[in-house]
């Protein structure tokens, strides 16, 4: 049997950017480093199709779905079957790994993972209310799809409580694994590029100059309506204050015409998406870093400014106060008045602070190391988890109504027998395993081949009797 390996399914990867992403390419990274096979199943991007190789042999499938909104695939309520049995067979999956709840591949990935008795895990991101109507579609899919997952992980607390809401689990069976940063990746100025922006200061005779750093997808949910009415009156009280914003998004036009109707050109400069390894870059440009969210599960951004040696003024919602100790962060009220005070108490108060020392501080609170390390427990006690059978889907199906437990019953069944079809028209033994790329580590692996998902079977007729290829 091979290097035990894990399927990281999303409908957010690479070339897109945003925190889900990061998370998974850092996370596979590291798991990889600890001897663990990872393939990443995601959608494709414009001309990205196929298998595209990542450092360190991260394998990474863009499979052709139509997107329908934000990067989520169009719902079909079975998913591409085929093709994800086809990849599990080839790559021989020992678990499956699925990211965000708004990501439509994981819900119906999993669907396909429990017929062919993969352990499930998934982790989730995002919070999501109530009371709306795509809020509620959501939430009522995360319900269903949950009943064929294992472990679950959420980024937070504020993140853990909302999906014990949402799925009606209990909170304490839902785990807590923070996001982390790449600390060699964010680090403050060093001296060089400290005595070289001083020098543009002076060039400049402005000694005094602060710039205030934004980097968020330009969105209403990351407040960017509340940006946009804080910073014409930052600008106008303070002449010695400029704004730099990174990032895009709908209300990035709403961004463009205030700086246009404020006359704020040479104060307030946009610069666009910016890739996550430029990341470091533009935070050092700064001195305080804005975050206006509205909703925030985790706030990776504030993590990564904060290790890069600013000082942070951010909104008090969800998980935010979670990130940070209280020394290196300004809390606020999700409103204009509260963050024009706060921002200005930072502004005021700049040369007080030690930001420089964060980094140091930070470094062994959050490492994608330990994060590693933490969610290869969780891993385990999912390959321990006795698998469900069908009428166990069944009973908890009625559990949460008879009209729901009716719809899952059926779509239960209807999947079953395509799975069976396919399964029937293409076995198993015809689908030659992959070659593994070299592990970068030797030694022993991380996990035990404890799982009772074996590949290698030898009776064709288990795989039609059970959906194990």
């Amino acid at each position: 049997m091979g290097r035990f390996c894990v399927a990281m399914v999303c409908d957010f990867f690479f070339p897109n950017i945003g925190g889900v992403e990061n998370h998974i390419y850092e996370l596979s990274q590291h798991l990889l480093m600890k001897g663990i096979k990872v393939v990443v199943v995601t959608h494709n991007y414009g001309n990205r199709k196929g298998i595209r190789w990542f450092k360190n042999g991260l394998k990474v499938y863009y499979i052709p779905r139509l997107c329908v909104f934000r990067h989520s695939t169009f719902p079909t309520l079975i998913g591409p079957i085929e093709l994800l049995r086809d990849i599990f067979i080839r790559e021989q999956v020992n678990l499956f790994h699925g990211h965000t709840s708004y990501s439509t591949l994981v819900h119906e990935a999993i669907f396909t993972a429990n017929r062919m008795k993969i352990p499930c895990c998934i982790t989730e991101h995002s919070l999501t209310g109530s009371g709306e109507i795509g809020a509620d579609i959501i939430n009522f899919i995360c319900r269903w799809t949950v009943v064929g997952v294992d472990q679950v992980i959420c980024v937070s607390k504020a993140c853990q409580n909302n999906y014990a809401i949402r799925t009606k689990m209990d909170p304490n069976t839902i785990q807590v694994i923070t996001n982390a940063v790449d600390v060699e990746q964010f680090s403050p100025r060093t001296e060089e590029e400290e005595a070289k922006r001083e020098e543009e200061k002076r060039r400049q005779h402005r000694e005094n100059h602060i710039v205030v750093t934004i980097l968020s997808r330009l969105t209403y949910r990351k407040g960017t309506d509340l940006m946009i009415s804080v910073i014409p009156q930052i600008c106008k009280k303070y002449d010695y204050v400029d704004f730099y914003i990174g990032g895009d998004g709908d209300r990035r036009i709403d961004v463009e015409q205030m700086i246009e109707t404020e006359q704020l050109k040479d104060r307030v400069i946009t610069f666009g998406n910016i890739h996550h390894s430029k990341a470091r870059d533009f935070l050092i440009k700064g001195d305080i870093f804005l975050n206006c969210s509205l909703t925030e599960a985790f706030g990776i951004a504030i993590l990564e400014a904060a290790c890069s040696g600013l000082f942070i003024v951010a909104t008090n919602v969800d998980g935010v106060p979670e990130v940070l100790p209280s020394h290196m962060i300004k809390l606020c009220d999700p409103n204009t008045i509260s963050v024009f005070c706060g921002l200005s108490w930072a502004i005021e108060n700049f040369h007080s602070f030690n930001a420089r020392m964060f980094h140091d501080e930070l470094v062994p609170l959050y490492s994608w190391e330990a994060i590693a390390t933490r969610t290869i427990s969780v891993y385990k006690q999912s390959v321990n988890v006795t698998r469900k059978k069908p009428n166990d889907f069944i009973k908890r199906f009625f559990q949460m109504g008879a009209f729901p437990g009716i719809l899952f019953s059926l779509h239960l069944i209807f999947f079953s027998m395509i799975f069976l079809i396919i399964c029937g028209l293409s076995p198993a033994k015809l689908i030659e395993p992959a070659i593994n790329y070299p592990s970068p580590v030797d030694g022993e692996k991380e996990i035990a081949h404890t799982s009772k998902s074996n590949w290698r079977l030898e009776k064709e007729s288990q795989d039609s009797c059970i959906g194990v290829p």
